[in-house]
């Protein structure tokens, strides 16, 4: 990333887009539907990396593409608009929302609760279904209220043998962080990706957790270092990442040479996050 970044999309080798970034400049070029090659412009912004400000451009999927765009391009960025990824923080979660802001969730988890807001008016049997999820996983809660203060809206709960509403500020990070998980995957469209879901919850809620995401009506796909989420999936469901020459690689564990050597540890009783520590398995 010190160098910057370069993203191309191509069909039978055929190259339909591409864009780099680096500390000399940004460049974006897309094939029209003449054949030709053109420079794409759209407002630039910077981001640091390593204390070094690199220009970018938004994601793909927001990418205001011109009339004469190849079909195949805008089939990229409407299979990306579907993706939805998050790396909750429970700080961002604890955020009042304007009402007036459209209810979406962001990467962080950020506007959460104006997208229980919305819910509770206007969806009312999907916010009962995330509540009464959240109620299943900790059970001494009995109420998720989104609660209006003036022109915001705050995220609150209510506990058995406590009157008062609870404040996002007294609410744990491990529960934000569970609504958060549920909310987005009964909401998200084709795809969802979460980023080291087991930060913040509690171990015993894990195969809970992973559970719910089985049956989400999304496809889910999770990140993670953890060898306690990976007590709680099958081989099957894993797929190693590698940095093999300066390229990130991804190959199923079940694919890989090593699988058997690791289906015998399992049936000696050892886990598959145990396996992964230990080193039996290569990734990162």
């Amino acid at each position: 990333m010190r160098d910057g970044y370069k993203e191309t999309i191509t069909a039978e080798k055929e190259l339909l887009f591409t864009r780099s970034s680096t500390m000399q400049g940004y460049s974006c070029r897309y094939k029209t539907t003449d054949g030709k090659l053109k420079p794409a412009s759209h407002p630039i912004s910077t981001q640091r990396y390593f204390n070094i400000h690199i220009p970018t451009g938004v994601s793909l999927h927001k990418f205001p593409f011109p009339p004469d765009t190849r079909e195949e391009i805008l089939e990229v960025k409407k299979a990306l608009s579907l993706i939805n990824s998050y790396s909750f923080e429970p700080s961002k979660i604890r955020f009042a929302a304007p009402v007036t802001q459209p209810p979406l969730l962001g990467y962080d988890g950020g506007g959460l609760p104006r997208v229980l807001l919305h819910l509770y008016l206007e969806n009312r049997k999907a916010f009962g279904e995330i509540e009464s999820i959240l109620k299943s996983l900790i059970p001494r809660i009995e109420e998720v209220v989104p609660h209006i203060e003036g022109t915001e809206v705050i995220l609150a709960v209510r506990e058995k043998d406590i009157e008062d509403l609870l404040s996002p500020y007294l609410i744990s990070d491990g529960t934000l962080r569970l609504l958060a998980f549920i909310t987005a995957t009964l909401t998200s469209k084709t795809l969802v990706t979460f980023e080291e879901p087991e930060n913040c919850i509690h171990p015993h809620l894990l195969q809970s957790l992973i559970d719910m995401l089985r049956k989400a009506p999304s496809q889910v796909l999770l990140t993670t270092h953890s060898p306690y989420l990976l007590d709680h999936v099958e081989p099957e469901e894993v797929v190693v990442v590698e940095k093999i020459n300066n390229e990130t690689k991804l190959t199923k564990l079940l694919e890989r040479k090593e699988i058997e050597t690791v289906k015998k540890f399992l049936e000696e009783g050892g886990t598959l996050g145990e396996a992964w520590y230990s080193g039996l398995f290569a990734g990162v």
